[in-house]
């Protein structure tokens, strides 16, 4: 999840910096990191960052906020993320609207996701549910 602040964007000078696509795109890989475009945001606001509650960012088929590694306090706001997600980030493959992926004996899950896509079905529309699972 990226909010950003336009007015302070523009007043830091960063916009030409920020929209140049052509050095986002090769960033990483200049610099030996790991994620494309969010190694170039990372380094583009440094600082000027903060975290937003896991559950405006419930990561789709990772539970890796679960890691015993991870501290307690953030741990649980993972929990909170995927039983009540605000905004699911679709980052692995498939995308569930092409082909939905559902673990065995997690019928709570199931029942969700079904009503949030059927929600999210009636919200876009027919023709724009049609694209995204390549029916057209």
């Amino acid at each position: 999840m990226l909010v950003i602040d336009i007015p302070a964007l523009h007043a830091q000078g960063l916009v030409p910096t920020f929209t140049d696509i052509a050095r986002a795109t090769t960033f990483w890989s200049d610099n030996g990191f790991l994620y494309h475009d969010q190694s170039f945001l990372n380094a583009l606001f440094g600082e000027h960052m903060a975290r937003v509650d896991p559950r405006w960012n419930a990561i789709w088929a990772n539970r890796s906020g679960a890691h015993r590694a991870i501290p307690a306090d953030i741990r649980a706001g993972f929990d909170a993320s995927r039983a009540d997600p605000a905004v699911l980030h679709m980052t692995s493959k498939p995308k569930p609207w092409l082909r939905p992926v559902l673990r065995p004996g997690k019928i709570t899950w199931a029942r969700r996701y079904r009503k949030d896509m059927n929600e999210f079905k009636s919200l876009i529309g027919d023709a724009a549910w049609a694209a995204l699972s390549g029916q057209t």
